[in-house]
């Protein structure tokens, strides 16, 4: 499945790391406004050339949602790209649910992970894999 483009994020969005605190601007990086849910056998969410960013809890016009489900992998493709699977205080126990490997893909990427569901994540430099 395609990520879908919906617009880019204003200069005064940002994404947290709820683990660390880092908070990293999302300025210029294209977002989407769609509810991912992995169907008919496709369950790999797939990004393009752009710089995107994956934000699994994200709130746009002040409505919060848990963006991605049941895909068992994510590949960032071309870019510089934000995957951020972190969760905000208010979704603790959320954390994604589907086993996945997330892949960077080309250009430099921020990869931010959470809970024990995301075991491997390929980036350019290095390979990280664990709970």
């Amino acid at each position: 499945m395609l990520f879908t483009r919906s617009g880019k994020f204003n200069r005064t969005s940002s994404t947290t790391n709820t683990t660390t605190g880092q908070v990293l601007s999302t300025y210029g990086f294209y977002g989407s406004s769609v509810i991912y849910t992995a169907s008919g056998g496709d369950t790999t969410l797939t990004g393009s050339t752009e710089n995107e960013a994956f934000i699994y809890d994200l709130t746009l016009n002040g409505t919060n949602a848990l963006r991605f489900s049941g895909f068992t992998a994510f590949d960032a493709g071309a870019g510089d790209d934000i995957m951020d699977f972190t969760v905000r205080p208010a979704n603790a126990g959320n954390e994604y649910a589907t086993d996945a490997t997330l892949s960077g893909g080309l250009g430099n990427d921020v990869i931010w992970t959470a809970g024990s569901h995301l075991k491997t994540v390929h980036g350019d430099v290095a390979t990280l894999s664990g709970t």
